[in-house]
Formats: C-alpha cells, sequence, structure tokens
C-alpha cells in the first residue's frame, strides 16, 4: 500500500497530524481510499461539499424534512472519510430529525444542541483541514 511520506510543515499538515488533530480514524479510511494521496483529494473535497451549508439554512427555516436529508448525508459523508467526532453527532442529529410514521421528526427538541455539536466537530475539520 502506498503511502505519502511528508513531514508536517513540508507543505502542511500531514495527514497523520491531520486525522490525529480531528480525532479521525485515519487506518479505516486507509483501508477504503488505499493511499495517502486519495484520502487528502477526498478531505478537500470534502471542504468543497455543500451538505454543512444545506443544513445550516435547513435549520434556520425550520424545514425539518431538509434538515434530516442535509443531516444525513452529513453522516454518510463523515463516516466515510473517518471523521468520527463529526459522525457521532450528526448521526444523532440525523436520527433526532427522522421523521416518524406521522411525518414528525422523532426528537426535534435535541435538534439545536445536537446542530451546535456537528457545528462544532464541522468547523475541527474545516480548520484542520486548511493546513493540509
Amino acid at each position: 500500500m502506498k503511502r505519502a511520506v511528508r513531514s508536517e510543515g513540508e507543505d502542511g499538515m500531514s495527514i497523520e497530524a491531520f486525522y490525529e488533530s480531528v480525532g479521525g480514524d485515519l487506518q479505516g479510511v486507509r483501508g477504503r481510499l488505499l493511499t495517502d494521496e486519495r484520502i487528502e483529494k477526498f478531505v478537500r473535497m470534502f471542504l468543497a461539499d455543500p451538505t454543512f451549508g444545506n443544513l445550516e439554512a435547513a435549520m434556520a427555516a425550520q424545514d425539518m424534512e431538509a434538515a434530516f436529508r442535509a443531516a444525513h448525508t452529513m453522516k454518510g459523508l463523515s463516516r466515510d472519510m473517518g471523521l468520527t467526532r463529526l459522525f457521532e453527532p450528526a448521526d444523532e442529529l440525523a436520527d433526532a430529525l427522522r421523521p416518524g410514521e406521522d411525518g414528525a421528526p422523532a426528537a426535534p427538541e435535541l435538534a439545536d444542541a445536537l446542530m451546535l455539536r456537528v457545528t462544532t466537530g464541522y468547523a475541527e475539520v474545516t480548520a484542520a483541514a486548511q493546513l493540509l
């Protein structure tokens, strides 16, 4: 398995330092994406993804259906990228917003607190990713 060997500070933060700083699962991601170059490419693509903005807009508009879809997408993206500290609150938010049989969110009273945790995790990931 080919891995980039780059020291921190050479061109920016190493992928190892990035995953350590965000509490991520680098080994799991390496198992899926195989090379550090590919992982870094996907981290950069994550930065450009509109999902978090969609989630913020839906929450601000109290559009729980759209917020659920965005939270569910954020959950999948962060899981696939091994971004554990973002995945966990995104997973909880998606569960809280998941429509029940009556179409109402399962636990809307939890949404604001969970959104704050998602926002914190997302800010952590994006700040660290800028240093790659």
